[in-house]
């Protein structure tokens, strides 16, 4: 996938990833989705 700076991408919860990959990224150009883990301070 190459999800470019300009990509417009929507962040939502998600139960079904690997454990600890709570997120799920979507770049709505594309439709394209990706799942994801938080790295920053809680």
């Amino acid at each position: 996938m190459l999800w470019l700076p300009i990509s417009e991408i929507t962040v939502a919860t998600s139960d079904r990833g690997s454990p600890g990959y709570d997120y799920l990224l979507i770049n709505t150009d594309d439709n394209e989705k990706a799942h994801a883990k938080y790295l920053g301070s809680k």
